[in-house]
């Protein structure tokens, strides 16, 4: 009988330690180790986008100098149309220049894999998104700033929140910004919308909806 009994003592006791175990690793070791992993992870996304924006930050340049480098002289302007436009488009994931509606293969530029890209559209009176395929143009010639106020963005979003973004406003031709995070496209800063001789007011889309 007391063999029994001590060894059914032991049975409970080991089920009570079991349980206890399980108890710590559940509530305590197992939320501890997932916040870890995730904390792991977001730097490491963090990283990839420091990294991939850094890329396409050079690469974003190169193609930026040669989409200005077409921006049309006054006398040009006047003589000539100008049939130029750099295209974003986030099927692809590429952003390239469209000559006379001809796909330039010298100036284009793949987005890192990884992200999910939107691409959207702000005004003073708000934002919203663009869908998948925007034409930008350059309005007016080399010798004017277009005042336009209006931001065309591009987000990629890795993970929680990590991210690059990058941005088109009109300007002497237009002006191109790239960052990581996620930009706050609802409180995008304009300028004054200036009128005069050596000034132009014209969205850089081709197709402009808004």
């Amino acid at each position: 009988m007391k063999k029994a009994f001590w060894l059914a003592i032991g049975a409970v006791l080991l089920i009570l330690a079991l349980l206890l175990a399980y108890i710590f690793y559940a509530y305590y070791l197992r939320p501890q180790r997932e916040a870890s992993s995730k904390a792991k992870s977001r730097i490491m996304q963090a990283k990839k986008a420091r990294d991939d924006c850094a890329v396409l930050s050079v690469q974003l340049a190169g193609l930026y100098k040669q989409w200005k480098a077409t921006h049309p002289t006054p006398e040009e302007f006047a003589a000539e149309v100008y049939d130029v436009a750099l295209v974003i488009d986030l099927e692809k994931e590429w952003f390239y220049l469209e000559r006379g509606g001809v796909l330039d293969n010298t100036a284009l530029v793949r987005l890192p894999d990884g992200y999910e890209w939107k691409l959207l559209y702000a005004t003073p009176g708000g934002s919203a998104d663009l869908g998948r395929v925007a034409r930008l143009k350059l309005k007016g010639h080399m010798q004017q700033t277009n005042t336009y106020q209006e931001v065309i963005g591009v987000q990629g979003t890795l993970g929680a929140e990590a991210g690059i973004n990058v941005a088109f406003q009109p300007g002497n031709g237009a002006k191109m910004s790239i960052g990581t995070g996620r930009g706050d496209w609802s409180e995008c800063p304009f300028g004054p919308r200036l009128t005069g001789r050596n000034t132009v007011s014209e969205s850089l889309l081709v197709l402009n909806a808004y």
